[in-house]
């Protein structure tokens, strides 16, 4: 199918996608996820919603065409874990690389500082005394140990992705550039876990085997905007047509600034349409 067969695809048949989970448990000024198309379709509306009370403002940014028409492989359901309190000192290291935070590298590996000793910086029965758990190995930014501590409840409850813990540690991939984003969509979200379509202004074609990416963002709400869910990392709503994949999400005001390096679960539902020659293909399905 040539460029020009391609722009004028029509839809014959609509449907839509429920995401992994149906209801958010958290917010973020951010959420990122990815849909994965299986046979030809095209992409035109997404439904959102809050994740607490308020009025939001929301921008939804797509990946550039070049990038959605690329065929990726199908990712793994779970991606090979392993437990915090496992992690040597090297693996700790890698993790703070993929936080940003090297600066504490050389001094915990004089400590030494490995996965089972960073897990009693969640002892305590409040926040306060985990902070100062944290002010003893030399964390004096108050951001900073937000961040740890937020990572590492994820952490101990989810185990640690492998891929953060190889020898350049970070995660490249979620390193987005911001060239390779456009816009394609405006809402405001009013009601917490009530869904609000957005309609894109420019309709997303995908062969099978491509990946489009969405970014929803808002800089409204103390980082509550955009529901998302924690539950299950990787998980994958799919049907016959579509997989909905989990991406990440940032607690910047700023958009695709400091995204996290965890996968979560986009809350929500993707509405598509699949084309003629689809329809020909699946015998009317």
């Amino acid at each position: 199918m040539g460029d020009d067969d391609w722009a004028r695809a029509k839809i014959s048949k609509r449907a839509t996608i429920n995401s992994m989970c149906d209801e958010s448990d958290c917010g973020a000024h951010g959420v990122m996820f990815q849909v994965r198309a299986k046979t030809e379709l095209i992409v035109d509306a997404l439904w959102i919603a809050a994740g607490w009370k308020g009025k939001y403002s929301v921008t939804v940014y797509c990946t550039a065409e070049h990038q959605a028409r690329r065929a990726w492989p199908m990712a793994p359901k779970l991606a090979p874990r392993k437990k915090l309190v496992e992690l040597t000192v090297n693996e700790v290291s890698s993790l703070l690389e993929s936080l940003d935070l090297s600066k504490f590298k050389n001094k915990w590996a004089d400590i030494p500082i490995n996965g089972a000793r960073l897990a009693t910086c969640l002892d305590g029965d409040d926040m306060p005394a985990r902070h100062e758990n944290l002010k003893k190995l030399g964390v004096a930014f108050v951001g900073h140990r937000d961040r740890l501590l937020a990572t590492l409840y994820e952490l101990m409850m989810d185990g640690v992705p492998l891929d953060i813990l190889g020898e350049h540690g970070a995660l490249d991939a979620s390193k987005e550039n911001k060239a390779d984003w456009m816009k394609c969509g405006y809402a405001t979200l009013t009601e917490p876990k009530r869904f609000v379509k957005v309609l894109l202004s420019k309709r997303l074609l995908l062969r099978p085997g491509s990946t489009q990416a969405f970014y929803i963002h808002s800089p409204d709400g103390y980082g509550s905007a955009i529901g998302y869910s924690t539950r299950t990392n990787w998980k994958s709503a799919e049907n016959a047509h579509l997989q909905v994949l989990s991406g990440h999400i940032t607690r910047s005001e700023e958009p695709l600034e400091e995204l996290m390096p965890f996968e979560h679960n986009f809350t929500g539902r993707v509405d598509y349409g699949l084309t003629t020659k689809a329809v020909q293909e699946l015998g009317g399905q």
